[in-house]
């Protein structure tokens, strides 16, 4: 794992962290908080359609992210679980 990557990781004991077993949280993380280079690094390490199937189903990504890549996979909004009403919460401004 390049060391990037693995500071987004920062609450877990990396060398108890398998990649495979705990791909949700590891894409979760690099989509919430990386850059266009750690997006590269999650495509070639799990693919395009785990990442994806991920993104569908998480309550974890912010709807900001969620509509950030339903745009670059072109995907229907309806589709993301982050960007549905219950899971949207307004932000209360001053």
């Amino acid at each position: 794992m390049p060391p990037h990557i693995a500071s987004y990781l920062w609450d877990v004991p990396l060398d108890k962290l398998n990649l495979v077993k705990a791909s949700k949280f590891v894409i979760e993380r690099v989509l919430e908080y990386g850059n266009t280079e750690d997006v590269v690094w999650l495509e070639k390490t799990y693919g395009k359609e785990l990442i994806i199937k991920t993104l569908s189903e998480s309550l974890r990504i912010s709807a900001k992210t969620g509509n950030y890549f339903a745009l670059r996979y072109k995907l229907d909004d309806s589709v993301l679980t982050c960007l549905r009403a219950p899971y949207i919460q307004k932000q209360h401004r001053f």
